[in-house]
């Protein structure tokens, strides 16, 4: 016959084992946490978050593009002079004569090119409402290229994400209207044409991010 086991030895082991390992039979149980593992990037995705990055470039480009567009040329009717304008509105027009400033023709007498020139030199010149000129004419054409450039080095070279620091896009601008503000007194004086001043503003932007975007996609 099978004996019967007494529970009271058992209980008294135990109950010693516990008190010489207090900690150990205190200790709560340990719980497994799951960790959320991210999901998975699907082909898809990586070319929907391309083309928003694209997107997103097209739309700076097209505001640099904006900004550009309110800027204006006003050519003196009577002095050798020319000078930078901020416009009322954008308009592909940026060259302003007015062909009767100097002379004492009648707007009949005209061309109907010189009228032209005429009528838009009288609607973005000779404005009753004051307008800008110069300096912040200025910082349009430096902050514009800027964006236009920028953001067209990264849809032809570079894809990664571009990291925007305030104190850097400050500083680079500040040299670019430094210089645009150097180019400008040429310009003014007729001593150079716009393609040189165009060209060496854009060449300068290029200088300044290129090596930023190189060094950022690294």
């Amino acid at each position: 016959m099978v004996q019967a086991i007494d529970p009271l030895p058992l209980r008294l082991i135990f109950s010693k084992t516990c008190k010489n390992n207090a900690t150990l039979c205190a200790r709560p149980a340990v719980k497994c946490r799951k960790t959320a593992h991210p999901t998975p990037t699907t082909p898809s995705n990586k070319i929907a978050t391309a083309t928003m990055k694209q997107l997103l470039s097209i739309v700076w480009i097209a505001l640099g593009a904006l900004m550009l567009s309110f800027i204006g040329v006003k050519y003196h009717p009577v002095k050798a002079s020319r000078m930078v304008i901020v416009k009322h509105r954008p308009s592909l027009h940026w060259q302003f004569r007015s062909p009767l400033g100097g002379s004492r023709q009648t707007m009949e007498e005209l061309s109907p090119e010189q009228r032209e020139q005429e009528l838009l030199y009288r609607a973005f010149v000779k404005r009753s409402e004051p307008h800008t000129i110069d300096n912040a004419a200025l910082v349009l054409f430096q902050v514009g290229l800027y964006l236009i450039v920028l953001h067209l080095l990264k849809l032809i070279f570079f894809r990664r994400k571009y990291r925007f620091k305030l104190g850097r896009f400050l500083s680079l601008n500040a040299l670019g209207i430094a210089v645009a503000l150097g180019m400008y007194q040429i310009y003014w004086s007729h001593s150079i044409d716009w393609p040189v001043v165009l060209g060496v503003q854009v060449g300068l932007n290029v200088l300044m991010i290129f090596p930023r975007l190189r060094k950022n996609a690294r």
